[in-house]
């Protein structure tokens, strides 16, 4: 949970990047001794950092490899990391030889004829189909390659204030309840009835986290030790329903209590769903 799950992927507007000494395979439990032992990852710090200067209010861009794009048939004409440099390269080309002609009016014609022709990559093609003007072009040199035209604006520090959720509040380390494993804190004081955090869900059907791949990504039989895979442990659910709910924030990190004789540890905290969303408000 947290930045790693929230940041999408483009390959040209790549601005985080992962530390590759990361994550530390680090179990907390010893298997010999604690119950809770393969209950909770083993993996911890993975660190995630800013590859280039980022404006406030700016999305966050990660990369998966061009080889994600490419291994998939059914995204043939999305753009790579290397279309967006191959077509920036063209682009700057292009607009030094106009320049000095003063023929700005022939930029766009130049990029229809490279397009219709017959051989051209179809990811290539794709970010032609996006530079509509010559102001197109101008934003392309100056504002940081053709994939700059697909995003929008950073967000105003004001927007943020009024339409951001806070995922500050709290933060993981190991947790006061033996056998655990890692745990959420506060960070700072939280009036009853306060939004600790919110996060997006990302939904599976059960029966996918009770399935294990080899090193080729074939289906094979679970370890006689387990059943199912350790992410379960960490996903909202109902013993009757066959949907389980991935938090992909640090909200994660909550620990359930429950109510039990001769114990001062009480639950302080609850889920629910967002209220002032309304997909989750219809009956």
């Amino acid at each position: 949970g947290g930045l790693g799950s929230l940041t999408n992927y483009h390959p040209g507007l790549v601005n985080v990047k992962r530390r590759d000494d990361g994550p530390w395979f680090k179990p907390l439990l010893d298997s010999t001794k604690d119950p809770g032992a393969g209950a909770i990852t083993d993996f911890e710090n993975a660190v995630t950092y800013a590859a280039k200067s980022i404006v406030a209010g700016s999305e966050f861009f990660i990369s998966y490899g061009d080889n994600w794009l490419k291994a998939r048939s059914e995204y043939e004409s999305l753009p790579t990391s290397e279309s967006y440099r191959l077509v920036d390269k063209m682009i700057s080309y292009l607009f030094g030889i106009l320049s000095i002609k003063g023929k700005f009016e022939y930029f766009k014609m130049f990029l229809v004829l490279l397009s219709s022709l017959p051989n051209i990559d179809k990811r290539i093609k794709s970010i032609f189909q996006t530079i509509e003007s010559v102001e197109d072009i101008v934003n392309i040199i100056i504002g940081g390659g053709a994939a700059s035209l697909e995003k929008e604006a950073s967000y105003s520090l004001e927007w943020l204030e009024q339409n951001g959720r806070c995922l500050d509040h709290i933060y993981s380390r190991l947790s006061d309840i033996p056998s655990a494993g890692r745990g959420a804190f506060s960070r700072r004081f939280i009036k009853k009835g306060e939004v600790v955090i919110t996060s997006p869900l990302l939904a599976f059907q059960k029966s996918q986290l009770e399935e294990f791949y080899d090193k080729n990504n074939k289906i094979v039989p679970p370890p006689d030790f387990e059943s199912r895979q350790v992410i379960l442990n960490y996903c909202f659910s109902h013993p009757k329903s066959s949907l389980a709910l991935f938090p992909l924030t640090h909200a994660m990190l909550i620990n359930h209590a429950s109510v039990r004789k001769g114990s001062n540890r009480h639950p302080n905290a609850k889920i629910r769903w967002a209220t002032d969303h309304t997909e989750t408000q219809k009956s």
